[in-house]
C-alpha cells in the first residue's frame, strides 16, 4: 500500500481508497493489475521475438532457392520480353561462398518474334555471404530474329 495525493484536496490518502476520507471525492481506480498485464505482455512478446529470431537463424527451408530465383530474375530483366522466357530450375555448383548457375540451350528457352522457343545459354554467380549477384552472362540469344 502506498500513499498518494488526493486530486481534490491534496492530502495524502491510500492508493487503495475508493473515496478520499478527508473531502469525500470519488477516486479513480486503476483498471486491473497493470504489473501483471505488463508481465504477461513481456513474456509473450519475448516468445514472439525468439520465434522469429530462430526462424531467421534456421530458415524456413526456402533459403537454398533464393539465389536461383535471384539469378532467374536477373536473366529475365536482361531480356527484351521477360514473359516469353522459360528458365528451368537447375542445381548450382558451390565454390566456397559462391554459387554458379549455368543454363544450356536445353534448360533456357526464349521465344523469338515468330513464336518459336529457341535455346540459349546463360550463367550467374551469387555471393552467398552478401546474397548479391556478382556476375550475369546473358549473351544474345541465337535465332531471335
Amino acid at each position: 500500500m502506498a500513499l498518494v495525493d488526493c486530486k481534490e484536496c491534496g492530502r495524502e490518502i491510500s492508493d487503495k481508497a475508493k473515496y478520499c476520507p478527508h473531502c469525500g471525492v470519488k477516486l479513480q481506480q486503476p483498471v486491473g493489475n497493470l504489473k501483471g498485464c505488463l508481465g504477461v505482455i513481456l513474456v509473450f512478446g519475448g516468445i514472439f521475438i525468439c520465434f522469429f529470431v530462430l526462424l531467421g537463424i534456421f530458415g524456413s527451408g526456402s533459403s537454398s532457392r533464393e539465389p536461383l530465383e535471384l539469378c532467374k530474375m536477373m536473366i529475365k530483366m536482361d531480356s527484351a520480353n521477360p514473359d516469353n522466357i522459360d528458365i528451368a530450375d537447375i542445381d548450382g555448383q558451390r565454390y566456397g561462398d559462391k554459387i554458379l548457375y549455368e543454363w544450356t540451350p536445353l534448360t533456357l528457352r526464349i521465344q523469338n518474334k515468330y513464336g518459336a522457343l529457341v535455346g540459349a545459354s546463360a550463367s550467374c554467380i551469387i555471393n552467398t555471404t552478401t546474397n548479391e549477384v556478382e556476375r550475369v552472362r546473358t549473351p544474345s540469344f541465337a535465332g531471335l530474329d
